[in-house]
């Protein structure tokens, strides 16, 4: 049984609408956030991320009085609105050929806690951290946590007959993506809804297992967390990739001969990006390297221990890299699946990392076994899509 509750939202008024939400690239590109700020100063990042807007530096306590500010000035100017009544919402997300469609509701801290709603990622303790004290601090949420289930017919039925009226909004983002939302705020469809997605036994997580681990920490028995969620088909999923910035001491020559010991090492010209599983593309000096996994290595009676993403853990980044535990190592950083190989080039020729990890995606069905088995994958094993923009849909508590 999986629960979902309506909420009232927090949103941006429409005339905001484009310019006040965010993307994770958009967070990410500072200089090119600051340039649209000038323009459009009603940011969502005023309230997430003020740190990064900010001329100066600023210390812990500084961002989150400074997040509080924003939250209250946008809700005085009357820039973010909060939903009269409690409502789920329909959010369709349009990205070239790819079309999501899902509701935005709150799910349930007790389901999270008692496994019913399953992880496949370890998170990182420091993140986990941060998030808490933000939620403790500021009291809202921007990024719904992504829940997934098996593909279920009658959901998509029950979605598709309450779609037909006109919606919230409809816009294109600046970044080409369509972005289409309805509100279900009649009793007798959300009680639908509800008993709709009371028949999935499980929901898992795609994308936002520090943000569940957070709520965990923070919310009482009975209480909800803000997901959407979408059926498994829809999803498209890639792989995370490896940048590895300190090899303390280890010599190259000595990481490629103990590679050679364990798995099929070869030199490969140009670029590729793994197209299949059971391949690791590395770059170590001015190099494309192929990692071709043996079979010995591929025995393991459960999931995870197969995938190409913890035999990298185990027997590379941990037997020859000497990195102890990849959840809290400050030697890796993590590039998300979509992001052009020449990237990862680029940050070991630039001398900002030494070596560069390319992985083949974990398939969702993978995900899914390792989740109900039990398991979980190392840290950043996957990146999923669809990314909501930050600030598009609020909860506040």
């Amino acid at each position: 049984m999986s629960k979902v509750y309506p909420f009232k939202a927090l949103r941006p008024n429409t005339k905001v609408l484009n310019n006040f939400t965010v993307s994770f690239a958009e967070s990410e590109a500072r200089e090119e956030l600051l340039e649209r700020i000038k323009h459009f100063p009603e940011n969502f990042l005023q309230i997430h991320k003020p740190h990064l807007i900010a001329g100066g530096e600023m210390s812990a306590n500084e961002i989150l009085k400074a997040s509080k500010n924003s939250l209250k000035k946008y809700m005085d100017e009357g820039v973010l609105l909060e939903d009269p009544k409690p409502c789920i919402y329909i959010y369709m997300q349009i990205n070239g050929s790819h079309t999501y469609t899902g509701i935005i509701a709150l799910a349930s801290i007790d389901e999270y806690k008692e496994g019913k709603i399953k992880k496949h990622e370890l998170t990182r303790i420091e993140k986990e951290n941060k998030m808490l004290d933000y939620f403790e601090r500021v009291h809202i949420n921007g990024s719904p946590v992504l829940l997934t289930y098996p593909d279920d017919a009658s959901i998509d039925t029950l979605i598709s007959s309450l779609t037909r009226g006109k919606p919230e909004f409809n816009y294109t983002s600046n970044d080409e993506i369509e972005h289409i939302l309805w509100r279900v705020c009649e009793p007798e469809n959300i009680e639908a809804l509800a008993k709709h997605y009371a028949k999935i036994k499980n929901l898992y997580i795609a994308d936002g297992h520090h943000r569940c681990a957070a709520y965990s920490r923070l919310q009482k028995p009975g209480e909800g967390f803000m997901a959407y969620l979408v059926p498994a088909g829809q999803l498209n999923i890639y792989g995370f990739h490896r940048l590895i910035t300190d090899l303390d001491g280890l010599k190259r020559k000595k990481v490629l001969h103990e590679l050679k010991e364990k798995f099929l090492v070869k030199k490969v010209e140009g670029e590729f990006a793994p197209s299949a599983p059971g391949v690791i593309y590395m770059f170590m000096k001015k190099k494309w390297y192929s990692i071709t996994i043996p079979e010995a290595l591929k025995k393991h009676k459960n999931t995870r221990e197969n995938l190409d993403v913890s035999i990298l853990d185990t027997y590379i980044l941990h037997d020859i890299l000497k990195i102890q535990d990849s959840r809290s190592s400050t030697k890796i950083q993590y590039v998300n699946g979509n992001t052009p190989l020449e990237r990862l080039a680029e940050a070991v020729l630039s001398k900002r990392a030494r070596i560069a990890f390319a992985l083949y995606p974990v398939h969702m069905s993978d995900v899914i076994k390792v989740s109900d088995e039990g398991m979980t994958m190392p840290p950043k094993s996957t990146w999923i899509e669809p990314k909501m923009r930050s600030g598009l849909v609020i909860q506040k508590w």
